[in-house]
């Protein structure tokens, strides 16, 4: 399997699990600055919904009391 290099210099796996770990500030960089990578756009896009998600059962469940 041949590794793809990206417009970041960085091979296309290495940025692919950069959008899971890093934050969420890493993850808009690395959707908007590779437009014509398909497979880091789909990574960056998948962490950003997922952690999304995940943020705003954090906030919801937040506001419920514990007695």
């Amino acid at each position: 399997m041949e590794t793809k290099n990206t417009s970041l210099g960085l091979a296309e796996n290495i940025e692919g699990a950069l959008a899971y770990v890093v934050g969420w500030i890493s993850r808009l960089v690395l959707w908007f600055l590779e437009p014509e990578n398909k497979f880091v756009r789909f990574h960056a896009m998948q962490s950003i919904v997922v952690f999304g998600a995940l943020t705003v059962v954090e906030i919801v469940l937040g506001f419920i009391p514990i007695l």
